[in-house]
């Protein structure tokens, strides 16, 4: 069975699927904050949208981290990453420099979850 969360024309807002939770990349709702801001910004719409999904951050499998910026971004990613998710908590995670729609958006998130 696949329930489809929030549907916005060209995508949805997350696909559950046989328990397994996937978000769409997810990123700071305020690109005038600093990477650190951006950062926290996004993990808390991240939240809300799993608890949407029935999960919530503990039950995160991976997340692939788009970095604007690596070079600069990377130490401050970190220390909101850390801030926010427990290291016994600590999914696999893969981080990339990409080129986003904006230049003012410095970090977007995919992510995947499990109900179980």
């Amino acid at each position: 069975m696949i329930k489809t969360i929030s549907p916005m024309g060209r995508y949805s807002k997350a696909k559950i699927v046989n328990g397994t939770v996937y978000l769409c990349g997810q990123f700071s709702t305020d690109l005038t904050l600093d990477v650190k801001g951006q950062s926290d910004n996004t993990f808390a719409q991240v939240d809300a949208l799993l608890a949407e999904c029935g999960v919530d951050k503990s039950k995160i499998l991976s997340i692939m981290v788009h970095l604007n910026d690596i070079a600069n971004d990377y130490a401050a990613f970190n220390e909101a990453y850390d801030a926010w998710i427990a290291g016994d908590e600590a999914p696999v995670r893969t981080c990339v420099e990409a080129k986003m729609f904006s230049e003012q958006c410095l970090v977007e998130l995919t992510i995947i979850a499990t109900q179980e």
